[in-house]
């Protein structure tokens, strides 16, 4: 096993996206550092393999094997349907307008 990843690495054994990698390592969430020549945009990140295993361990959310039951498989979700409705405006009879009074 390798000690050090790249991001491209790291995001596919933990399957994140890439941004997401180089956002855990800029908030320290992943260990690793930056190689690279100093005042060059280009710098190459390595992530270190056991930050990623264990940020995997601590926020996976996989149900265990007592929590699920063996060969279940869930309905498909219910579909809402619009309740039909009588009319799609309802109209006042004529008597209610004052315009229609005073003719």
């Amino acid at each position: 096993m390798q000690e050090f990843l790249t991001v491209l690495e790291a995001a596919e054994r933990s399957r994140m996206s890439k941004q997401l990698v180089y956002r855990l390592f800029e908030l320290g969430i992943l260990e690793g550092y930056k190689a690279g020549v100093p005042d060059s945009k280009k710098k190459a990140i390595f992530i270190r393999a056991a930050s990623v295993d264990a940020y995997i361990a601590a926020n996976s959310n996989t149900k265990t094997e007592t929590t699920t039951l063996k060969g279940a498989v869930s309905p498909p979700p219910k579909r809402r349907r619009r309740q039909k409705q009588d009319h799609a405006y309802r109209f006042l009879p004529i008597e209610n307008f004052p315009a229609a009074a005073a003719n």
